[in-house]
């Protein structure tokens, strides 16, 4: 199984550095971009599972790389990181399509438990698009066990072809 791709953007290198570090130590393939910029252009060159951005960041914030990525890249999950966390950045990052909203400083145990759910989130959301259950990934709950539960009761075989059973 291949590894999954993450991001991580953040101005702040030492940051950067110790997320890129912890999350390759669980076993991701980590790359790590110092702007919104840069992210962009990496996003470009190759598809990562997961984005996880700072918030507030010189030239494009976390919040525009957000937006600019769901209409880009909609299939990448994006969490958003910030040391000025506030009830309407949080939902500002949610309407906008963030998976989850962490403040900083990010305890490891959080982040690898956010990280592993948001890309449980995605597989499963993979798996069901696999299926041809496209509209009931999008419209899933935002829970993993939703997400099964969804997928399991819409899913069916097609007619005269031997199709393995989702895993549920």
């Amino acid at each position: 199984m291949a590894k999954e791709r993450i991001l991580v953007v953040d101005d702040d290198e030492s940051l950067r550095r110790v997320l890129q570090v912890q999350l390759e130590q669980q076993g991701y393939s980590v790359t790590s971009a110092a702007s919104a910029q840069q992210a962009l252009s990496a996003l470009q060159l190759r598809s990562y599972d997961l984005v996880v951005t700072d918030l507030k960041m010189p030239g494009l914030s976390g919040i525009e790389l957000l937006k600019q990525m769901r209409s880009q890249y909609p299939e990448t999950t994006v969490i958003i990181l910030t040391a000025f966390g506030t009830v309407e950045t949080a939902v500002q990052a949610m309407k906008a399509g963030a998976y989850d909203y962490l403040t900083k400083p990010v305890d490891s145990e959080e982040m690898s438990l956010v990280v592993g759910r948001a890309l449980e989130h995605l597989r499963l959301v993979r798996e069901c698009s696999y299926y041809g259950l496209a509209s009931t990934a999008s419209t899933a709950l935002r829970t993993s066990s939703g997400i099964q539960k969804s997928c399991c009761r819409s899913w069916k075989p097609l007619p005269g072809l031997r199709t393995p059973t989702p895993r549920c």
